[in-house]
């Protein structure tokens, strides 16, 4: 019996120790996963909802040309990316045809050239190199005839446009897309003078003006925490919100009117600067054509999307950040103020890819140096896990936040300019993670 006594109470002093080293290491990290200890609970973070803590009021203006101009570059890439794609499954088709015959040429210049040289056997090469050339020019010729036959009406339509905006002939135009160091911005800015002039012919001397005055508002939707992004912290009173990402909550240009800050119910309208009063503002329409409701719609749309580029250029996400942490701190501290622990401080922190979806969507397309980051990113990410930008965490909890990022940036960038291979990149991602491919 005393025996049993003394291993009972062995066993006792071994747990309470094995607890208290559970204790110290979890101290020594500084976080702990522990938010039920004060008298906040999930649910009540979760209750907050949408949090809004920065908001942009700003003034931009747009114009039909500029809106044309925009629109026909956005054609024009969509032709260079369709008869691209096409001329380069025709290229590869008839290279594998031909890849015998050429590597032959290629060997015995190769296998001469090792040779002592002679007169003969300069002439043989110089021959040789001849015929190659010769070859290349009518394979060539073949690819522009199969490429004639196999395109539909769409590939035609495209290659016509293109011949049109650039002035270059067709079998310039397909020597270019075979070059894989070339886009269509390369294209655009080897005739722009060419494409420049088609604009101006497009736009039929019409012209629209408007000023557009509006607000972004950012913030944080708290719903999306869970017990995961939540650390608490007790040597110091703080909580951390790990991997919390700002949003966009509105992006509007105010349909009604708004107000200056001195203006009152007791003053009259008639003492202030009346167009400050306007969401949109025309300035200009041309009376030479008339102008329809979609050239409206499409220089309003213009005016958010540069209102949503002037809340970035004024740090709207960073301030969204700071206030939020000092909004929750506040609130934070005085939900937990009655408990054992309270909590003084918030500190957000946001994931991995936040900072390149901010970049990447800045202009609301993705380039070819932006394409070849994100393939970067997707291919590290994918299936090995970051533990430095996600410590403590599992390759299934990163690859939530990798799919948010390629959904949000496939969204954000549909039907826009962006480089040939991003579609198929989104797709092939979509299709391995088993995601339904966006509308």
């Amino acid at each position: 019996m005393l025996l049993s006594n003394l291993n009972n109470k062995v066993l006792q002093n071994l747990r309470r120790y094995i607890f208290i080293l559970f204790i110290i290491l979890l101290s020594a990290c500084n976080i702990s996963p522990v938010l039920n200890d004060t008298v906040l609970s999930m649910k009540e973070v979760k209750g907050i909802g949408e949090l809004i803590t920065a908001e942009y009021y700003g003034e931009v203006i747009s114009s039909f040309s500029l809106v044309s101009k925009a629109k026909l570059d956005t054609s024009l890439n969509e032709a260079y990316i369709l008869v691209q794609t096409s001329y380069r499954q025709v290229d590869t088709v008839i290279n594998n045809r031909y890849a015998p015959q050429i590597n032959n040429y290629k060997e015995k210049i190769a296998k001469l050239e090792t040779k002592k040289t002679n007169a003969w056997r300069r002439s043989r090469i110089s021959e040789l190199k001849e015929n190659l050339k010769d070859f290349e020019s009518k394979i060539n010729r073949k690819k522009i005839k199969q490429f004639k036959s196999d395109q539909s009406q769409q590939v035609k339509s495209a290659l016509q446009l293109l011949t049109k905006a650039t002035g270059a002939n067709k079998r310039t135009l397909l020597k270019h897309m075979l070059d894989n160091t070339l886009e269509y911005k390369d294209i655009h800015e080897k005739y722009k003078n060419k494409i420049n002039d088609l604009r101006i012919k497009l736009a039929d001397n019409k012209e629209l003006v408007y000023i557009g005055r509006g607000s972004v508002k950012a913030g944080y939707n708290l719903e999306e925490l869970d017990s995961f992004n939540i650390f608490y912290s007790p040597k110091r009173d703080t909580m951390y919100l790990l991997d919390f990402d700002p949003i966009i909550t509105d992006l509007d240009i105010n349909p009604y009117f708004y107000y200056p800050e001195d203006v009152d119910s007791s003053n009259k309208l008639d003492e202030y600067d009346t167009t400050l009063l306007y969401g949109f503002q025309l300035i200009y329409s041309s009376q030479e054509k008339d102008v329809t409701l979609q050239d409206i719609n499409n220089v309003k749309s213009e005016c958010k999307r540069k209102l949503y580029q002037e809340a970035l250029d004024r740090n709207i996400y960073q301030n969204a950040q700071r206030n939020a942490e000092e909004a929750l701190s506040g609130l934070f501290g005085l939900l937990s103020s009655e408990g054992d622990r309270e909590i003084k401080e918030v500190i957000i922190s946001h994931s991995k890819y936040f900072s390149y979806q901010v970049d990447y969507l800045y202009d609301k397309k993705i380039d070819k140096d932006e394409f070849n980051e994100i393939k970067g990113i997707v291919t590290a990410d994918k299936d090995s896990l970051d533990e430095i930008a996600f410590k403590y965490q599992t390759l299934k909890y990163q690859l939530k936040y990798l799919d948010k990022f390629m959904l949000d940036l496939y969204k954000q960038t549909q039907r826009s300019n962006n480089v040939s291979e991003w579609d198929s990149l989104c797709s092939n991602y979509f299709y391995d993670r088993k995601i339904a491919l966006p509308n």
